[in-house]
């Protein structure tokens, strides 16, 4: 059973000059930093790592061209089953074009970036015995959704934002998204862990 749960508080907080809040009306998205290195397998022609807003940094988007045209393949989880799970989710036309067009040119958008809201899109428990309790979900400023999980540790509940496994089988896993503003990192985290401490058996969605 899925049911959709949206959070109706209203919280704007201003610390270390970047505007947050729970949930504000949607706001641009402007690339502040944009790296690609070049590389030629088939499709791909490119890996880039972009900071959005001074806040998010998302990396290995996979840049594809494919008759003459550019697009943008984002971190994806594999289950062992094999099913895809998308960790990165672009949902309004102005985001993506200033992804495409900073990736491209690899400059930053010309605009400032002044603001970042969030919300929580996304809060499911996870009903089989694991580490893993929730499945949740975080937008950026209406325009970009990322996944994310709270995990039990030694030390409690912790925020896991996606991450894989590094190809020479190491152990420090490879960060695919990052919250770079501690103030806004610490505001979601809170949030979120706030809300699993409230959680009651049926009270979300539930995964198994």
């Amino acid at each position: 059973m899925f049911k959709k749960l949206f959070a109706a508080v209203i919280v704007s907080v201003v610390i270390a000059g970047v505007v947050y809040a729970q949930q504000t009306p949607a706001r641009e998205i402007v690339v502040t930093a944009v790296e690609v290195a070049p590389m030629d397998e088939g499709p791909v022609k490119g890996l880039a790592k972009v900071t959005i807003n001074d806040v998010v940094e998302i990396s290995e988007i996979q840049v594809l061209k494919v008759g003459g045209r550019t697009s943008l393949k984002f971190p994806e989880y594999i289950s062992k089953k094999g099913k895809v799970y998308p960790q990165i989710t672009v949902h309004t036309k102005q985001a993506n074009d200033a992804l495409l067009n900073a990736i491209e040119t690899g400059k930053p958008s010309a605009g400032k970036a002044k603001a970042i809201s969030f919300k929580v899109t996304k809060f499911s428990k996870f009903t089989r015995p694991s580490k893993l309790k929730v499945f949740a979900a975080v937008m950026f400023n209406d325009a970009i959704e990322v996944e994310c999980k709270i995990m039990e540790g030694n030390k409690g509940p912790w925020v896991s934002w996606p991450a894989r496994k590094p190809d020479d089988g190491g152990r420090k896993w490879i960060n695919q998204v990052a919250i770079k503003n501690k103030a806004v990192k610490d505001a979601i985290e809170k949030t979120l862990q706030e809300r699993y401490a409230k959680m009651g058996s049926g009270g979300e969605d539930e995964y198994e």
